[in-house]
């Protein structure tokens, strides 16, 4: 099984990898909650640790996922309350043709993609395992 592990410092991961296409993400309307204490998240990908401060993102189909502070800011604005809309944000994704993990910055949190899904890099040292329908109803290729 393939594995990447995300890095600390900004910068695409993918940048020079085969396969890998430019995308931006589309903006859609989100609700979101700060975490006030560390915990877990469970995602589809797996279970996510959470630190206080960290948002807790949902979508309109149910779908949840963190987002740590530090970059949170740069991927969302906030329209009202609990509402906050996706910026429109370029990353780099490959679609996978096996099953792969990602390992998260944190060096705790396992994320596991299947065959057909999207490993995407943030540009922030942030990867991402995004599930094909989610990947298709949420960004737009530019390669």
């Amino acid at each position: 099984m393939l594995r990447y592990a995300a890095r600390t410092d900004p910068g695409f991961v993918l940048l020079a990898d085969a396969g890998t296409a430019r995308a931006r993400k589309r903006e859609f309307i989100v609700e979101v909650r700060f975490a006030t204490e560390a915990g877990e998240l469970q995602t589809p990908e797996g279970r996510v640790q959470v630190q206080a401060g960290d948002a807790i993102v949902r979508d309109d189909k149910g779908r949840q996922w963190r987002v740590s502070r530090h970059h949170f800011e740069a991927k969302y604005e906030r329209l009202d309350g609990e509402r906050f809309r996706s910026r429109r944000i370029e990353v780099h994704a490959r679609q996978q043709d096996e099953a792969f993990e990602v390992l998260l910055a944190d060096h705790h949190s396992l994320l596991r993609g299947a065959a057909g899904d999207w490993l995407v890099d943030y540009g922030d040292g942030s990867l991402g395992v995004v599930a094909d329908s989610a990947f298709a109803s949420s960004y737009d290729l530019l390669d």
